[in-house]
């Protein structure tokens, strides 16, 4: 019996055994079974992230907005205030840079013109020294050769000849003067030497236009010979230059003696031989001589007229 009773709880037990886990799940499953329809009645809700709402954002943009207008308004304010500030400082850097230009100007005119005055009065100085000294030694000349002319000439012989003989023959003058010829100064050649360049220039533009070759060359070479003679004209040296002068000058003296020493009539003779042939043929009668051509007459003889015919 007892023995039964083991076989049969070792049975029991043996069948017992491999049905746990099912009596285990048979009496889980209503939980789970209760938890599904749980779950299937009240759905998980997915999990929502916190995030700002729309109207947070257009207020938190419309600050950063209103923010951002603000700086740049008062940023505006700041570059308008400097741009204001530097134009006024740059009027009135301009306004003394003016003044002072203006001054400056003032000055160098003034300064110019004080140049130019004293420039124009050294001239004047220098030439009115030329000309005392110039004619100091026209009247020595005229001394010294009116000595050498015949006892009968004139007694300003010499200086009326010159005197006339000059204003018939300018380069007479121009002789004169270049016989105190010292050269030219560093301006005065600079001067120079730029005017005949540009005449030869000019000239050189007129010989491009011609059409032969042949002729073209040969112009060229006339223009260039004509330019070198009037350079050498122009900067002749000095000690000849007033050598040529001198020369001249020596010339006009030789034809002022040729003409004093020319045979000249005797006035009174020939008076003297009218009256004789007046008297011919008046039939001896006493005739009064002709009157003589008064504007060929001296100063001298023109008084010595006047006091034997009219007492005065």
């Amino acid at each position: 019996m007892t023995e039964e009773v083991k076989a049969d709880d070792t049975v029991a037990s043996d069948a017992s055994a491999p049905a746990a886990p099912e009596t285990a799940a048979t009496s889980a499953d209503p939980m789970d079974e209760l938890l599904a329809e749980w779950d299937r009645a009240n759905p998980p809700q997915p999990e929502v992230q916190p995030q700002p709402s729309e109207s947070t954002d257009d207020g938190l943009a419309a600050l950063d907005e209103m923010q951002q207008a603000i700086d740049w308004e008062q940023r505006e304010q700041a570059w308008q205030s400097q741009l204001s500030q530097s134009q006024d400082q740059l009027r009135l850097l301009q306004a003394q840079a003016a003044s002072t230009n203006v001054q400056n100007e003032q000055q160098i005119n003034q300064l110019r013109g004080t140049v130019n005055q004293l420039q124009n009065s050294i001239r004047q100085a220098e030439w009115q020294q030329h000309q005392q000294r110039s004619q100091q030694d026209f009247q020595r000349l005229v001394s010294d050769e009116q000595a050498k002319l015949p006892a009968d000439a004139d007694e300003r012989f010499a200086e009326t000849f010159l005197l006339a003989e000059a204003q018939r023959d300018p380069q007479l003058a121009k002789a004169w003067e270049g016989q105190y010829f010292q050269g030219y100064n560093p301006l005065e050649r600079a001067e120079l030497e730029l005017a005949i360049f540009q005449h030869g220039q000019q000239l050189m533009a007129k010989v491009a236009l011609t059409a032969n070759p042949q002729q073209r060359a040969l112009a060229e070479k006339h223009v260039q010979f004509e330019m070198q003679q009037l350079y050498a004209k122009t900067f002749i040296e000095p000690e000849r230059y007033r050598s040529e002068c001198k020369k001249y000058v020596e010339k006009a003296l030789d034809k002022m003696h040729t003409t004093a020493n020319r045979p000249r009539i005797d006035r009174d003779q020939m008076a003297d031989r009218a009256a004789v042939a007046a008297a011919v043929r008046g039939g001896g009668r006493s005739v009064a001589p002709p009157m003589p051509d008064l504007s060929n007459l001296s100063d001298r003889e023109l008084q010595k007229y006047t006091r034997e015919n009219f007492g005065f």
